[in-house]
């Protein structure tokens, strides 16, 4: 057992010492910063020219959400919310860019965009909406059960999400989650960075040293193939997983610094009305930022066991960027459940959020699992074989390789 750590901490530095590996995070940190933090160095304008930074304005709509901030979003706040915005004209397409808008429903912009986001009502037609708490709920209902159908879902799927969502707090509490909401929308862009990273740094780990013909030197040393195939995979999971953590923790430290941390406790249908799951804003973020590093930590394990099987790093790392471009540009329909749901569980596409938190469920020894539950699990399982795999052509190939 030593021997093997002794190689492990020698394979680490093997991996962390290469300079392409601190080019690709010089660039990611860039890519980061830019996609988490970068909306506020924008400039709104007007017909008549510049107005504000985005950051501005979003310190204007953070101290009006601020005022907010508590309060339960019932049938008295409602009706403030609608009497506002209905001061603005409604023949004004560009209503946002008006003085009625600035002056009166500017302060409630965010109780609007969640009476929006929880009926799926597009602007024109929440702006016609006549304040009542009851029937939000209900069309709320309806959105989620119009939901559930697109997905397919069967009649126990359909019961087991609305036993759930007995479980949430309605009417709901406002609460100001900027900082979480946006860790949620840019996860994707990241998660697909820590992908292609991860990608690009582990590919060549078993190849290289078939490349230099320096692997046969393995063959001189005491048990040599067995321990220095588990040192290396070792290595490289670890060094996924560190991956994970420096750009999850990068995300959240350039979020919570522009945004604030503040809402935690936040419940979930402030930021998506469509997911299903009754969770805080909070819990549902460190989750989802689990899974992706899950996610990651998976590729690692495929992209190592594949450049080994291949012997190329350059082969491998083309598979991985062209699974990850297809995920990007093909959607399976949803009329074919198990492929659509087949798909979404493709670690490039599972680490968006509305497939984390996705309707679709597995069915288990008669128990159903969300996919944020089974998927994790499915990639352990498959992740050990992918070692087994591994192992079992690294060491046939110090053996027949030559």
């Amino acid at each position: 057992m030593k021997q093997i750590w002794t190689l492990y901490r020698y394979e680490w530095k093997k991996i962390v010492k290469r300079r392409l590996v601190w080019i690709c995070m010089a660039i990611s940190a860039v890519m980061i910063a830019a996609t988490v933090g970068g909306t506020v160095l924008d400039i709104l304008y007007e017909d008549d020219g510049e107005t504000e930074t985005m950051y501005q304005a979003f310190q204007k709509d953070k101290a009006y959400q601020k005022a907010l901030e508590g309060k339960i979003i019932n049938q008295e706040l409602l009706e403030e919310t609608m009497a506002a915005y209905g001061t603005i004209p409604k023949d004004v397409e560009r209503y946002s860019q008006t003085e009625e808008y600035e002056a009166y429903a500017r302060p409630y912009s965010a109780i609007f965009q969640y009476i929006r986001i929880a009926t799926d009502m597009v602007t024109k037609e929440a702006r016609q909406w006549e304040a009542d708490e009851r029937e939000l709920y209900d069309m709320h209902l309806e959105m989620l059960m119009r939901e559930a159908d697109s997905c397919r879902l069967s009649q126990d799927e359909k019961d087991f999400w609305l036993a759930q969502e007995e479980r949430k707090t309605w009417p709901v509490e406002f609460r100001y989650k900027e900082g979480y909401w946006r860790l949620l929308d840019c996860g994707y862009t990241i998660g697909l960075l820590a992908i292609v990273v991860t990608a690009i740094c582990l590919s060549g780990v078993f190849v290289e040293e078939h490349v230099r013909r320096t692997d046969q030197l393995i063959l001189s040393s005491r048990h040599g193939r067995q321990k220095a195939f588990w040192a290396k995979f070792l290595a490289g999971l670890t060094f996924a997983l560190a991956l994970s953590i420096l750009f999850s923790g990068l995300s959240f430290l350039i979020a919570f610094g522009i945004y604030g941390a503040e809402g935690f406790t936040a419940d979930f249908q402030l930021v998506s009305g469509g997911f299903f799951p009754p969770l805080n804003v909070g819990g549902a973020v460190l989750l989802y930022y689990a899974c992706m590093g899950i996610a990651v930590v998976f590729v690692a394990a495929f992209v190592m066991a594949l450049s080994e099987l291949l012997r190329s790093s350059i082969g491998t790392l083309s598979f991985v960027v062209g699974v990850v471009i297809l995920g990007i540009f093909v959607n399976v329909p949803a009329h074919l459940r198990i492929l659509a749901q087949a798909w979404s569980y493709l670690p490039s596409n599972f680490i968006a959020n509305w497939n984390v938190f996705n309707a679709r469920l597995v069915g288990l020894f008669g128990k159903f699992l969300m996919p944020w539950q089974a998927v994790p699990m499915l990639y352990v399982i498959l992740g050990i074989g992918l070692a087994f795999l591994g192992r079992r052509a690294f060491m046939r190939y110090q053996v027949t390789g030559r």
